[in-house]
């Protein structure tokens, strides 16, 4: 099975900033040799279309294969982290909340990091380059603490906004947070073919495509060390020696 990568801003963190808020970081340097480390040890990078034809067994995957995306659908991602990708030649997609592309929402109240969300054009560019795009709910609230109707409406609100806005229709959604459990998987089989979480609890398999697990880079993750997760995560590869980090 393919892995997938998540990502939040690459730019370096503020000083005004607290550990958590800048766990979410990784420097342009730091993130463009992940890029380039991940190509020597032989990962190849898949469109979200390549992962879906993965999902639903119409290709064989390998661990091998990595989707990369980015969570919140930050401007950063636009102006910084697309023109590295685009020189290496790697997709990779992101996933917004509806709420975000309205111009009164986009600052990330909600995370207290004083970076903007990317606008309706932003989002356009990202998707005209190649690129692609997961729904993340219309606010952003853990929908393990909400009432399945108010879940519903969640879910709804996004795919609506979205497709007013950028006229396309997600085929998968991230969980904000990746809260999820039975009962939330429960509503978004009924709108989407997939959807990724973060770490998954034991309660819930972790072959189940509404509960795919990404691996969440942070800003003191070296290049070793997310060679380390992702073949750990993998299992290995039984073609693979056991100098892995060479």
């Amino acid at each position: 099975m393919f892995q997938a990568i998540v990502y939040h801003l690459i730019e370096n963190p503020e000083k005004c900033m607290s550990l958590q808020e800048k766990r979410m970081f990784v420097s342009r340097k730091r993130f463009t040799s992940h890029l380039k480390t991940l190509q020597k040890h032989g990962y190849t990078f898949l469109t979200l279309k390549e992962a879906d034809e993965r999902l639903l067994e119409k290709v064989a995957s390998s661990s091998k294969e990595v989707l990369i995306t980015f969570d919140d659908g930050y401007v950063n991602t636009v102006d910084v982290a697309m023109p590295i990708l685009k020189r290496e030649g790697i997709p990779a997609t992101m996933a917004i909340c509806g709420s975000y592309l309205l111009p009164e929402t986009r600052k990330n109240i909600d995370m207290h990091i004083d970076k903007n969300f990317a606008d309706v054009e932003g989002i356009k560019k990202w998707i005209d380059n190649g690129n692609s795009i997961l729904a993340h709910t219309y606010s952003h609230f853990k929908l393990t603490r909400l009432t399945l109707d108010k879940c519903e409406q969640e879910v709804i609100l996004d795919l609506k906004t979205i497709k007013k806005y950028l006229d396309i229709k997600p085929e998968g959604i991230v969980y904000p947070y990746g809260s999820v459990n039975d009962e939330v998987i429960s509503v978004i089989k009924r709108y989407f073919k997939y959807a990724f979480a973060t770490n998954i609890g034991k309660e819930i398999s972790k072959n189940n495509k509404y509960c795919l697990k990404r691996i969440c880079v942070e800003s003191n993750c070296s290049d070793e060390k997310l060679i380390e997760m992702l073949y750990l995560n993998g299992n290995g590869d039984k073609n693979e020696n056991s100098n892995v980090l060479a």
